[in-house]
């Protein structure tokens, strides 16, 4: 999955020489492209305002002098001594030649992704099916899960929703989790998956052993026969075939989802799956006014679709074919890169 940064207000480069605040405003505007926290916009603000402030007591070839005069020189549009480019600008260079030319996966491909025995919610005649493959072990597939949710509860009888397992390889818990729901569903069937699947996305989502028997209870499921049947791996070849199909696909995060076919990649907000389901729908619509059954539509819509990812090229621009290189970054900014607790680390 993905994270979003946290929003920040556009500042403007100020018109004449600034003081140290709105130098620093600035400053921390274009080095905070990639920052998710507002605590640490707040903590580098007032770090430069404090560094700045040493810079004017400092003199114009201090090293301090040097670097926050170089910012002034910028914010009124004056040419930069190496401090050199508002990092915004710099990342969405970045970002648009990534875009324009570098391979990349067809967002308007089709694919085939059966649904095969997996458990499903929905009519099975709704004109669209959403499959979902996620991992319990993963905190942006409960966020997509949500999003599933709502989407489903904003069209109501148009969906039909069918899950695959596809736990990452980092999630040793998502799998057992992923064995507990299969023998859950051939025991008791898709309803009692189903209140399992939403524990495991709401409330009661740690993945442990014994939280996991104790949500199969919950769900009508004898937690005996589940831990009997996650020990013997009975069901263990329906998790290897949703990791064999996802593999196929291209899946390499998740949750990844297919809605009628089309891919969709990651926790997208509704607005966007909304999108995709108007997309969707219209492609359904097509179908039955042609003929087809509304049972049938689904098997119409990917019978020729794409059984692995279909790659193509980037748009390119310009004269030339060859990618130019990435816009030069300057050496001598510092980057804030936090180290959490939660990190592995070596040495004291």
């Amino acid at each position: 999955g993905q994270q979003g940064g946290g929003a920040t207000a556009a500042v403007k480069p100020p018109t004449k020489t600034p003081d140290c605040k709105a130098a620093c405003e600035y400053f921390v505007y274009c080095q905070s492209a990639r920052w998710s926290d507002d605590a640490e916009t707040k903590e580098l603000r007032q770090r430069c305002e404090q560094d700045c402030a040493k810079g004017d007591k400092a003199g114009p070839k201090s090293q301090e002098g040097v670097f926050f005069g170089g910012i002034k020189k910028c914010a009124v549009g004056k040419a930069c001594v190496p401090f050199g480019k508002c990092m915004r600008g710099v990342i969405a260079e970045l970002r648009k030649q990534i875009t324009q030319n570098q391979p990349r996966e067809d967002p308007n491909a089709i694919y085939k992704v059966p649904v095969g025995t997996s458990p499903s919610e929905g009519p099975a005649d709704a004109p669209v099916t959403l499959i979902m493959f996620a991992d319990y072990e993963c905190g942006f597939c409960g966020r997509g899960w949500k999003t599933v949710e709502a989407l489903r509860k904003a069209y109501p009888g148009q969906i039909r929703f069918v899950y695959k397992h596809y736990p990452l390889p980092s999630h040793p818990q998502g799998k057992v989790a992923a064995e507990a729901a299969n023998c859950i569903l051939k025991q008791k069937g898709a309803a009692a998956f189903f209140k399992f699947h939403r524990a495991m996305y709401g409330d009661g989502s740690d993945p442990s052993p014994a939280n996991l028997l104790k949500q199969a209870g919950k769900a009508g499921a004898v937690p005996a026969a589940v831990k009997k049947c996650m020990a013997d791996g009975t069901h263990k070849a329906l998790l290897m075939a949703d990791l064999k199909l996802g593999s196929s696909l291209g899946v390499d995060g998740t949750p990844a989802f297919y809605i009628n076919g089309k891919k969709i990649a990651g926790a997208l907000p509704l607005d966007e799956f909304k999108t995709y389901y108007a997309d969707a729908l219209k492609r359904a619509k097509a179908a039955i006014a042609s003929g087809v059954k509304p049972a049938d539509v689904y098997t119409h819509l990917i019978k020729n679709g794409a059984t692995a990812p279909v790659i193509i090229k980037g748009t390119g621009g310009g004269a030339s074919n060859e990618p130019s290189g990435p816009p030069e970054l300057d050496p001598t900014v510092a980057f804030r890169v936090p180290v959490t607790r939660n990190d592995a680390t070596l040495g004291p």
